[in-house]
């Protein structure tokens, strides 16, 4: 509730009965949509799974690919993709009449996809180095999800 007041005996989980709310923050973190996340990830030789997990022996490796990934063009360029999009009616029309006017409209949406040049993977790509050197730091792996 953020009051400080203790409820049926347990301090307030939100302030731990401080009446000030305490938040604690993991001290780096790479947010990315998911066709972003799999791109980097890719680009990493990290299996594209909607979830998982690194041992913090396996840093140093994920650590070495990346600096690759921001150091080489080729590398970097193979994981780029181009923006495009697409007009609505891709899922076909439908004729509707009322009365005299007939009209046809178009199914489907309109579809944007940005995309993605090799600055922006590299920019991606450095959050995740911000990731991995501080997971080192403290000693942990890493996961995402």
């Amino acid at each position: 509730e953020g009051t400080g007041k203790e409820y049926n005996n347990r301090a307030c989980y939100c302030c731990r009965s401080s009446g000030r709310y305490m938040e604690s923050r993991w001290p780096a973190e790479a947010n990315f949509s998911n066709m972003n996340a799999y791109a980097v990830m890719d680009a990493l030789g990290v299996p594209s799974e909607p979830c998982g997990s690194m041992l913090h022996a396996d840093l140093p490796n994920l650590l070495q690919r990346a600096l690759v990934v921001l150091n080489d063009d080729r590398a970097a360029v193979q994981h780029t993709r181009p923006a495009w999009s697409s007009e609505s009616g891709q899922a076909g029309v439908e004729v509707r009449e009322d009365g005299n006017l007939i009209q046809i409209v178009r199914l489907g949406p309109a579809m944007w996809v940005a995309g993605m040049d090799k600055d922006g993977l590299r920019a991606r790509v450095q959050s995740v180095v911000a990731v991995i050197e501080a997971a080192h730091e403290l000693g942990v792996g890493i996961c995402w999800g």
